[in-house]
C-alpha cells in the first residue's frame, strides 16, 4: 500500500473505479485513459525493479568476471561480495539464484575446468597444475576432479 500510495497507478486505479461507480458518467475513452494510467503505473513502477533486478545481474556478472580472472588464488565469497558491493548473506543468495552453485561449486567447477584444459594442451604435472589451479592440497585437487570428471587427472592426460 505504502508502495502504491501517491503512484501513478493508484490514481488510475481510483479514477476507474469513480468511472465505473457513476451511472452514465463513463464513456469508452475516459475509461481507456484511466486503464493507460493504470498501464503508465505499472510499466513506470516495474522499470525500478527492473533496475533494481538488472542492477544485481551486474553484480553477479562481474563476481564471474572476479572467479574467472582470480581462480588461482585464494579467494572466498566474502571477499567476492565485498568487491561486487553486496552484504555476504545477500551476495551468496543472489549468486546460488543466478548460477544455480554456491560460490565455492562454481569456483571449484572453473578451476577443475582449467584443469583439464592445462591437462590436456601441456605438458605440467598433476601438482603443478593443481597450484595453479588455486590448489594446495594435491590429493583435495585430485578426488574434486574425480567427482566432478568423472576420472583422475593422470586418466584424462592419457
Amino acid at each position: 500500500k505504502e508502495e502504491l500510495e501517491g503512484g501513478e497507478m493508484l490514481r488510475g486505479f481510483r479514477e476507474l473505479m469513480e468511472k465505473c461507480d457513476r451511472d452514465g458518467e463513463y464513456n469508452d475513452i475516459s475509461m481507456l485513459s484511466s486503464v493507460l494510467t493504470v498501464v503508465f503505473g505499472v510499466l513506470s513502477d516495474g522499470e525500478a525493479v527492473f533496475d533494481e533486478i538488472n542492477s544485481e545481474a551486474n553484480q553477479i556478472y562481474e563476481s564471474i568476471t572476479y572467479i574467472n580472472e582470480n581462480y588461482a588464488e585464494e579467494i572466498t565469497a566474502e571477499q567476492a561480495a565485498e568487491k561486487v558491493n553486496m552484504s555476504y548473506s545477500y551476495f551468496a543468495k543472489s549468486f546460488k539464484a543466478a548460477t544455480g552453485r554456491t560460490f565455492t561449486e562454481y569456483l571449484n567447477i572453473t578451476r577443475i575446468n582449467e584443469a583439464e584444459q592445462m591437462l590436456i594442451n601441456t605438458d605440467l604435472t598433476v601438482s603443478e597444475i593443481a597450484t595453479r589451479c588455486g590448489y594446495n592440497n594435491i590429493s583435495y585437487f585430485i578426488s574434486l576432479y574425480k567427482k566432478h570428471k568423472g576420472i583422475t587427472p593422470l586418466s584424462e592426460r592419457k
